[in-house]
């Protein structure tokens, strides 16, 4: 059984198998919205002057939903996560996990489920760009 909404991207409640998972996705959710919440009172914005702030910057989302977003209450999808991530300047690992993914986890997740050749190309890439980096930083 899917646990996914084909027609919006969401993960619905009702999907999951007990009232554990339910609680597992609920505290998930309140923590990318406490996340919110403290970049945005960093910021020391109101919701209404992030909503215009964000509508500047080309972003369509009403103090409603941000809200909403920050007590728990809605599903945040992936594109307002990317697009309220780009706007505050952080990973939207940040948003999810409360913190940066360190280099090597990143790069272990992204060459996860690669061939091995795949792998070893990609190795040797980033050690000539290591290599290169390091003699133009040095001016040799």
């Amino acid at each position: 059984m899917s646990k996914k909404n084909n027609s919006t991207g969401f993960i619905k409640k009702s999907s999951f198998n007990s009232k554990s998972d339910v609680e597992a996705f609920e505290c998930f959710r309140k923590g990318i919205g406490e996340r919110l919440l403290k970049l945005r009172n960093a910021q020391k914005l109101g919701l209404l002057e992030l909503e215009v702030k964000l509508q500047t910057a080309g972003i369509d989302i009403s103090h409603s939903s941000l809200f909403r977003y920050e007590i728990g209450e809605t599903t945040i999808n992936i594109y307002t996560l990317y697009q309220l991530a780009n706007f505050y300047q952080v990973s939207i690992d940040y948003l999810i996990y409360g913190e940066e993914m360190k280099p090597a986890e990143e790069l272990q997740l992204l060459l996860n489920g690669t061939s091995e050749e795949f792998q070893r190309f990609i190795l040797s890439n980033m050690k000539h760009l290591i290599k290169t980096s390091k003699e133009f930083i040095s001016g040799n």
